[in-house]
């Protein structure tokens, strides 16, 4: 089990967003990211809110991507890459909060990534009352360290419902910088065998579910004030709809471009 967990960790990232602030920059991170790697080019999956503005629908930018595999942190420069045009996220439908981007300049964490196309939980095998695991950072702690460490914490959840538009609602507090943190099935201590479906990736966490209360004005009966909770659900995309996006033509198209630019630089 605690090997699962390390090999969780260290292939959770994250991502943060540089802001001019006086004579100094503001570093803060702003979700949470999932190496996988598509034939031999890394990429990340997060939910789309993460990367996008979604009101004007353009990616944002002063972000990095930080991993903490060692005892100094490591950081990749996005903007170059969307600069360059080369890397481009993959958006399969506007209604589901998932994008899968290229990294190709991602070195020394080959042994470090957890290949979900082998290592990933189906449908049939999950049900309500199952439990998981989040990997994420502590709600709130947002500023980077001065060596580009951000330390993930391991956080657990329960399957709540499985819906029918390929994601499943967690009993699981998610906060805004947990958008894109990957699920799991918890592991057990006596799992001994590599078969069991303990462990394995089950999808990528989108948003929690709010509940809002509503002052309303008893002179005019109109809004006063809304107030907005978290209700501890959260919701989870799975591993379905990410598969069916691993296997599109677009996403064809991005790996030749991808690897068509590797070869030539």
């Amino acid at each position: 089990m605690r090997n699962i967990v390390e090999r969780i960790k260290k292939t959770t990232v994250f991502i943060e967003q540089t802001t001019p602030h006086n004579d100094h920059v503001h570093r803060n991170v702003i979700g949470t990211w999932f190496l996988i790697k598509i034939e031999w080019i890394h990429h990340f999956i997060t939910a789309r809110h993460v990367l996008f503005n979604t009101h004007t629908w353009e990616i944002k930018r002063g972000l990095g991507l930080i991993w903490s595999t060692t005892t100094k942190g490591s950081r990749i420069d996005l903007d170059t890459w969307f600069d360059k045009k080369i890397v481009t996220p993959l958006i399969r439908n506007k209604d589901v909060d998932i994008v899968i981007c290229p990294i190709p300049m991602y070195h020394g964490v080959d042994e470090e990534i957890i290949h979900i196309e082998d290592h990933h939980i189906t449908e049939e095998d999950f049900f309500e009352t199952n439990d998981l695991i989040y990997c994420s950072f502590h709600p709130g702690v947002t500023e980077v360290t001065k060596d580009n460490r951000v330390d993930p914490i391991i956080r657990k959840g329960m399957i709540s419902r499985v819906n029918t538009n390929w994601s499943i609602y967690m009993d699981g507090f998610a906060f805004p910088w947990n958008s894109g943190s990957p699920v799991f099935m918890k592991p057990v201590s006596t799992c001994t065998t590599e078969d069991t479906q303990w462990g394995k990736f089950i999808g990528i966490i989108s948003s929690y579910m709010p509940y809002q209360d509503i002052a309303v004005s008893k002179q005019t009966g109109k809004t006063r004030v809304t107030f907005e909770e978290n209700t501890g659900i959260s919701i989870v995309f799975t591993m379905k709809y990410i598969n069916g996006m691993l296997q599109s033509a677009t996403m064809k198209k991005s790996l030749t471009a991808v690897q068509k630019y590797l070869s030539w630089s």
